[in-house]
């Protein structure tokens, strides 16, 4: 119980229909209210012709699973022109280090190696343009976080009735699980459980299920036509 009258009236985005009226409190006392702030730390120019995003309505929730683990999200070329990727934009809960990818049927091809993201949207220069080489292709981020007891916050979309979230999810993101030293397979995330990471619950004699929580990736890659960059 907060030691002294008074609270900061705050206008969420919700509708009328959540908490009073459309509007929240915070007590003046509130010590933690500035933990975690999203804001603009540097902007670029938006210079692109294309983006690929699955995630519409952006960051709902965050799954955390172990420090080094890869998530990748499939997007299908929308132009017969030769496009390049010269930006990845991601959201992160947390500060921590990204390394991303570009993957398809030949390789993975390093983008940007341990760039620092912080709590909000970032948008990423690769060090190297990637020129997209086949229709379906994969953007992959491995997530590094020293700070959550050997976790990294992973942000996604989901369906979440309890805020009237109800995205088209795109079905089409995986992730491999780094655990002792090396990597899974790739999966769907409802997939991969355990104790302490992935989508899950326990049933009444305290087995872990699966919870069928269909999700996107906070992953978007901007892409211009070669040429016109």
């Amino acid at each position: 119980k907060p030691e002294h009258t008074g609270a900061w009236i705050i206008l969420q985005s919700y509708g009328t229909e959540k908490f009073d009226n459309g509007y929240m409190y915070v007590s003046y006392d509130d010590v933690k209210i500035d933990e975690v702030l999203c804001g603009l730390k540097n902007i670029t120019e938006v210079d692109y012709d294309y983006i690929y995003q699955n995630d519409k309505l952006g960051m709902i929730d965050i799954v955390g699973y172990p420090s080094g683990s890869r998530v990748r999200t499939e997007f299908t070329k929308q132009s017969n022109k030769e496009e390049v990727i010269n930006e990845i934009g991601l959201y992160s809960y947390f500060e921590q280090t990204a390394t991303i990818y570009y993957q398809d049927s030949t390789g993975m091809n390093e983008l940007v190696a341990d760039a620092e993201v912080y709590p909000g949207y970032n948008t990423i220069e690769v060090t190297t343009p990637q020129t997209i080489n086949e229709d379906t292709y994969y953007i992959v981020v491995e997530y590094n976080c020293d700070t959550l007891q050997g976790q990294a916050a992973f942000s996604v979309e989901e369906v979440n009735e309890d805020i009237g979230a109800n995205p088209d999810i795109s079905g089409k993101s995986e992730i491999s699980v780094y655990t002792n030293n090396s990597y899974t397979e790739w999966l769907v995330p409802q997939e991969y459980k355990t104790n302490d990471f992935g989508f899950y619950e326990y049933d009444e004699n305290g087995n872990p299920i699966i919870i069928d929580s269909q999700i996107d990736w906070c992953i978007k890659a901007y892409t211009t036509v070669k040429g016109t960059e």
